[in-house]
């Protein structure tokens, strides 16, 4: 990633503005936007359009925690939003922006909850692949990639996109995981 500093201030929501617009500009966008809505939700927890990093503390996180739980976000919208502010902060300590000596994060444990996955049900999804939609293209179209999508357990679809008959390799389907790179 290109590492311009093109911000020299003392503000947390300003350097989070800086940092996405350096992602965007290195095409990471889906960070981007993990970062813009962790900004917001910060933003909209002080009410201000300015934070400094001194005011980053300890007690300073607890209370943006605890506004999160009270607003009923998930454990893993709260794990996201504090990771993500978490290397923001540790990215501003390196660029030397944000105070080294004190880690307002030390004392804060956070970790993704494993989730339910959603089902369909099985009925459902033969309904779905026997429905007749002759003459219906685009309808039609996207019927067949869920389908496939089902089928291939779940494939992302950016991984769908870029599939050619290349990715067929004696009987099977290969193909790298673009967020990844590994081999499936």
């Amino acid at each position: 990633m290109k590492t311009e500093k093109q911000y020299s201030g003392r503000d947390l929501l300003a350097y989070m503005d800086s940092r996405c617009k350096m992602l965007e500009k290195n095409r990471r966008s889906g960070t981007a936007g993990i970062y813009r809505s962790t900004r917001n939700r910060l933003k909209s927890f002080i009410n201000s359009s300015s934070l400094p990093f001194k005011e980053v503390t300890l007690r300073f996180m607890r209370d943006f925690e605890s506004s999160m739980r009270l607003a009923n976000l998930s454990p893993n919208s709260q794990c996201t939003y504090l990771s993500c502010l978490r290397t923001v902060y540790n990215s501003a300590v390196s660029d030397r922006l944000a105070p080294k000596d004190s880690n307002p994060f030390s004392h804060i444990r956070f970790s993704p909850k494993r989730t339910d996955k959603a089902t369909i049900d099985v009925d459902a999804l033969k309904k779905i692949a026997l429905c007749d939609l002759d003459g219906e293209g685009e309808l039609s179209f996207a019927r067949d990639l869920f389908i496939f999508s089902f089928m291939t357990c779940g494939i992302p679809f950016v991984d769908l996109a870029y599939l050619t008959s290349a990715n067929l390799v004696d009987g099977f389907l290969v193909y790298y995981r673009r967020k990844t790179n590994i081999r499936i």
